[in-house]
C-alpha cells in the first residue's frame, strides 16, 4: 500500500503525539476523543497509509532535517506533503549536563534558562530577514530533485505567509504548491479555511479551551481543499 508522508510543525502533527497541553483540555471537552486531523482525513480520501512526521514547535531547519532523516522510507508512488513553519523559529544546541539535544526556540517559547531573553529576541528579529525565506526555497530545490529521482508525488504548503503565498501569482499557482491558486492576496491556507467556516479550537469550544490551532471543521475543510488540489492536477495530467 502506498503511503502519505507529512512533515511540518503543530499544524501537521497528530493530536495524539503532541505535547501541547491544551489539547488534553480539548479532548476532555469533546468527551474523551480527538477529531481526525487533515493529514489523517486526506490519507483516507486518497487511500494511502499515513506516516506523519509533523512535530509541534519545529522550525524550518528542523523540518528539513527530519525529511533528510526519513526520505529513505519514501518509495515510488508515495505522496509527500511538507509544511513550512514560521521563519523566526530556530533551534539551539543544548549540551548542558550529559545531554546533547536540540531545543526549539522562537516567539512564545520561553527558554531563558538556556539563553538570555535579549539574545532570544535578537535572533527572532534577525530571522525575519527575507534571506531565511530564500533558505527554505533552497531546501525545496534539494527535495524536488529527490522526488524526481525516487518518483514520489510532492506538495508544499506553509503556515507562514512569507513562504509560498507571497510569491507572484504566476509562480504561486503551481502543482506543487497546495492551494496556491486560492490565495488572492498575501496570506495562508488558514485565510481560505476560515472564510469557509473553519474555526480554531478556542472558537469551536466557545472559549472553554484557549488554543488557536485548527478545530475539527477546519481540519475537514483543509483535507478537502488539499484533496481537490491534488486530484485536479492528477485528472488534468498537469
Amino acid at each position: 500500500m502506498s503511503k502519505l508522508f507529512t512533515f511540518g510543525c503543530s499544524y501537521t502533527e497528530e493530536y495524539e503525539t503532541s505535547e501541547i497541553t491544551t489539547y488534553r483540555e480539548y479532548k476532555k471537552y469533546r468527551g474523551g476523543t480527538y477529531p481526525k486531523t487533515w493529514a489523517k482525513l486526506l490519507s483516507e480520501k486518497l487511500g494511502l497509509e499515513l506516516v506523519n512526521y509533523g512535530m509541534g514547535g519545529s522550525g524550518n531547519m528542523e523540518i528539513f532535517q527530519t525529511f533528510c532523516n526519513k526520505f529513505q522510507e519514501i518509495n515510488e508512488n508515495d505522496t509527500v506533503i511538507i509544511e513550512w513553519s514560521f521563519i523566526n523559529r530556530f533551534r539551539w544546541a543544548d549540551s548542558r549536563g550529559n545531554q546533547n539535544t536540540w531545543k526549539k526556540m522562537g516567539p512564545g517559547i520561553e527558554v531563558y534558562d538556556i539563553i538570555s531573553e535579549i539574545t532570544h529576541t535578537e535572533i527572532c528579529i534577525n530571522r525575519g530577514n527575507p534571506l531565511y525565506v530564500e533558505e527554505v526555497y533552497g531546501f525545496m530545490k534539494i527535495i524536488d530533485e529527490i522526488s524526481k529521482f525516487k518518483k514520489f508525488s510532492l506538495y508544499y504548503w506553509s503556515a507562514d505567509n512569507n513562504i509560498i503565498y507571497s510569491l507572484p501569482e504566476k509562480e504561486r499557482v503551481d502543482k506543487k504548491y497546495l492551494m496556491g491558486n486560492l490565495i488572492k492576496t498575501q496570506g495562508t491556507p488558514f485565510v481560505v479555511i476560515n472564510s469557509m467556516g473553519g474555526m480554531v479550537i478556542k472558537d469551536e469550544t466557545n472559549n472553554k479551551v484557549i488554543d488557536f490551532h485548527n478545530g475539527e471543521k477546519s481540519h475537514i475543510i483543509q483535507a478537502n481543499l488539499f484533496y481537490n488540489h491534488i486530484m485536479f492536477y492528477k485528472t488534468n495530467l498537469i
